[in-house]
């Protein structure tokens, strides 16, 4: 652990360097190596980061060539990479280098176009709505039903794998970008499991917001709290615990089967991952009492494959499916939306305008071109296509103007 009395609180350039490509923290952590041989604590790499202060049990020079050939692994230029070291004072108020407004630059993607700008909303401008015909926005409030919710083929599979878990008490974590549809699945499940009347299925869902406060003793509160609400929860852990098991082994004889759902797991802590698989193992006879469904974002993928020993022996008996980007669904998808408020897609978009979005929500990591055709994106960049339209007077979004954003 870095001595940080002295530390100068002052972050390095790497740190922007890293946001800018889409590099994770945890990935690069697993790239350094310490003395042991095992990888650098994210704690660590955090404060180096952020006060610019150097692991005491890691070499300097170490950290920084291993820092450097994972860059360089990534196609990152070397005028980009001298300057990760600097001090970031000087920094854009957005956390980007001056760096990356210097005119020799401009060829590069936009900070605003990278993974996470997608949760920055545009609204459709009444004077869009007016352009094209339209009463309402058909991104805004555009789940309201189970008939709401798109279901690409990956999408139904993934979701019958959340169900089958859910009522035969298996393992299962579900992985996606931001903006993939993680939430709108898992509601969608929740909503068909309370809906199944003959599978009578109780789904266990942890209160607390910040999930990496989330512990073992709270889970267990949360299994007293949702399967007998008004019960007096026993103040010793050993007391909690028998009390659990013994009100999910009643339910289970009384014909109930239970999951639980974790929603932004990659903030569990690895502790907290481990002692899943002994809620999982709360058994009656030879039947598990308590399936579990995992949803995060690719983090909790980076933070499994990380601690793939410490934690094997759930990660042995957990199915990791991955949500993948619409692709040619993408015309389905948006169809979908326009048809929700009775307007033909045509109306609206140029047949060229679907393979300009194909392009346009593309970025390059390492040597691979990688899709970020998510519906939350697509929601986006859509909306500020037909806004742009309307301001130029254009009777439909096509390349020409998802090519001007």
């Amino acid at each position: 652990m870095p001595n940080i009395q002295n530390s100068p609180h002052v972050p390095i350039r790497l740190k922007s360097v890293l946001l800018h490509h889409g590099i994770s923290q945890d990935e690069l952590a697993a790239c350094i190596r310490q003395p042991t041989g095992r990888p650098l604590s994210r704690v660590a790499l955090n404060i180096l980061l952020n006060r610019g202060v150097w692991p005491a049990t890691t070499d300097e020079q170490d950290i920084k060539s291993a820092t450097v050939a994972m860059l360089r692994s990534r196609q990152i230029d070397e005028e980009e990479i001298a300057t990760i070291w600097h001090p970031a004072e000087h920094d854009t108020p957005h956390g980007m280098p001056q760096f990356y407004r210097d005119g020799r630059h401009a060829n590069r993607a936009n900070p605003a176009d990278q993974v996470g700008a997608s949760e920055t909303h545009e609204m459709l401008h009444p004077s869009t709505k007016k352009h094209f015909g339209l009463f309402r926005d058909p991104f805004q409030n555009d789940v309201l039903s189970g008939d709401d919710v798109f279901l690409p083929l990956n999408y139904r599979e993934i979701r019958e794998a959340m169900l089958w878990s859910a009522r035969n008490g298996s393992l299962i974590a579900v992985v996606g970008e931001s903006g993939a549809g993680k939430s709108v699945l898992m509601r969608d499940v929740i909503e068909s499991i309370h809906a199944d009347s003959d599978q009578q299925i109780l789904a266990i869902q942890p209160q607390i917001i910040d999930k990496t406060r989330l512990t073992s003793g709270m889970i267990t509160e949360a299994i007293i709290y949702d399967l007998l609400p008004d019960a007096k929860i026993r103040r010793t852990s050993e007391g909690k615990e028998r009390q659990a098991q013994t009100l999910l082994r009643d339910s289970h004889k009384a014909g109930k089967r239970h999951v639980l759902v974790i929603e932004e797991a990659h903030d569990l802590s690895i502790h907290t991952l481990k002692l899943l698989k002994r809620f999982w193992e709360i058994v009656e006879g030879h039947r598990h009492l308590l399936g579990i469904i995992l949803v995060g974002q690719p983090e909790l993928q980076t933070k499994l494959d990380n601690y793939k020993y410490e934690a094997r022996e759930l990660i042995n008996r957990l199915e990791i499916a991955t949500l993948e980007p619409l692709g040619r669904e993408l015309e389905n998808y948006l169809a979908m939306k326009f048809q929700r408020i009775n307007k033909p897609m045509a109306e609206i978009l140029a047949p060229d305008a679907c393979d300009a979005l194909r392009l346009k929500l593309q970025r390059q990591i390492g040597k691979d071109r990688v899709s970020m055709l998510y519906p939350l994106r697509v929601n986006v960049e859509i909306t500020r296509a037909m806004n742009k339209a309307a301001d130029l007077g254009m009777p439909l979004v096509d390349s020409a103007v998802i090519s001007k954003l």
